[in-house]
């Protein structure tokens, strides 16, 4: 808010040494903070919105730990004790709300020779009426076919139905579950890629840890599959899986790179120092995308108060460096070029700044390292100026 000249965030003044004399322009100029923080709020539940769901069948005989799989691959504990709606007599479907991703789940596929049969034949029906309806929402993106690694065993009716679902345009991942022996798991392996199974690919997962062996292998099956999906669907996943921060990482840094570009011509705006509201704005449909990929629920997590904090540390450092760079707009001829230069390399700064620390505030919730729903406003905010100053620092020039 604009008070006599001097930038303003909810009655408090801007730290002194970002504090601008009072021009005409500034004076009529408005930055309500409030509304940006509104706005920020109203972006991530947008991006939540555009949000389709992922479709992945999961298959395998039972007691080869689909739901510990589950449970270990994708956020809020999907595979629950009664989470499962019956599609048919044979498929569950698992769902929850606010996590874009639904599991198709078969049942008693080990029984005997008609269920097997009756099984296979209500997956195939049901993974051809979606792919009739021609709506990406609703199609089966994948499927992982789940064999215990301890069983040592993989049968014909098994590489029938992978090929069979195969057949129809699915991509198939084979995960070996239950991997305490590498070696072991590795001979399975071998064994069943001679039987050549129209399958894209083999991970070795240990979904929980045992008593000797560490978890691992979630991290390679979701970023596997999200290789698989069509680029529409990709953000939903990420949203949904929390086994890769490399994943969701990956795509924060090109919404930040997106930001960037878009900050930077935002500085070649030939008002004195009208770039900095547009800047922000952009900054924070920036930070409402990330939030979105990294699945943060809004209201547990409080993010009205990080925005704020973010806010109040960007209109301070946003201004003060645009400031200067507005004195190179108002001198005619290369005034507007050169300011634009300045204003728009500056701000692409702050904002390539802005999104790393943010990832970095998004990591630390999501590994439980914080919890922003009982952290206090001024140590939020100490803690992001600190990582915010940090990433400044690495550039040369630029002084904090």
């Amino acid at each position: 808010m604009k008070n006599g000249g001097e930038l303003r965030y909810n009655g408090r003044k801007s730290p002194a040494e970002f504090r601008v004399a009072s021009t005409k322009e500034r004076q009529e100029q408005t930055m309500d903070y409030n509304d940006l923080i509104n706005q920020a709020m109203k972006q991530v539940k947008n991006e939540e919105n555009k949000l389709q769901h992922v479709n992945i069948l999961i298959a395998g005989k039972s007691g080869v730990g689909k739901s510990t799989l589950i449970n270990a691959a994708f956020r809020a504990d999907l595979a629950q004790t009664g989470m499962g709606r019956p599609v048919t007599k044979e498929i569950q479907l698992i769902e929850k709300p606010g996590v874009p991703i639904k599991i198709y789940d078969t049942v008693g596929f080990e029984l005997d020779k008609k269920v097997q049969k009756r099984t296979i034949k209500e997956i195939k029906k049901l993974a051809k009426e979606k792919r009739k309806n021609a709506v990406p929402d609703d199609d089966i993106h994948c499927m992982w076919y789940c064999v215990s690694a301890p069983s040592d065993r993989f049968e014909d009716i098994e590489e029938n139905f992978i090929n069979d679902i195969a057949a129809l345009g699915i991509p198939v991942i084979l995960v070996l579950t239950k991997v305490f022996s590498k070696e072991a798991a590795t001979q399975l392996e071998a064994t069943i890629r001679l039987l050549k199974p129209k399958i894209h690919s083999v991970v070795q997962v240990l979904a929980k840890d045992s008593e000797f062996v560490p978890s691992f292998g979630i991290k390679e099956l979701v970023e596997e599959t999200c290789e698989l999906l069509p680029a529409s669907i990709q953000n939903s996943f990420v949203n949904a899986q929390k086994g890769s921060l490399a994943l969701k990482r990956k795509k924060s840094n090109l919404v930040v790179k997106a930001s960037v570009a878009t900050s930077f011509g935002e500085g070649f705006i030939p008002i004195p120092v009208a770039d900095a509201p547009l800047i922000i704005a952009t900054q924070m449909a920036m930070l409402a995308k990330i939030t979105t990929i990294y699945g943060i629920d809004i209201k547990k997590n409080r993010l009205e108060t990080v925005f704020a904090s973010i806010i109040g540390i960007l209109a301070a450092t946003t201004s003060g460096k645009t400031a200067v760079s507005s004195l190179f707009k108002m001198m005619p001829g290369v005034g507007t070029l050169v300011g634009g230069m300045i204003s728009g390399g500056v701000a692409s700064l702050i904002t390539t700044a802005l999104g790393q620390s943010y990832i970095q505030l998004m990591e630390l919730t999501i590994s439980g390292k914080i919890d922003l729903s009982e952290l206090p406003a001024d140590q939020l905010e100490t803690m992001f100026t600190d990582f915010f100053s940090n990433y400044l620092k690495k550039f040369k020039g630029l002084k904090h």
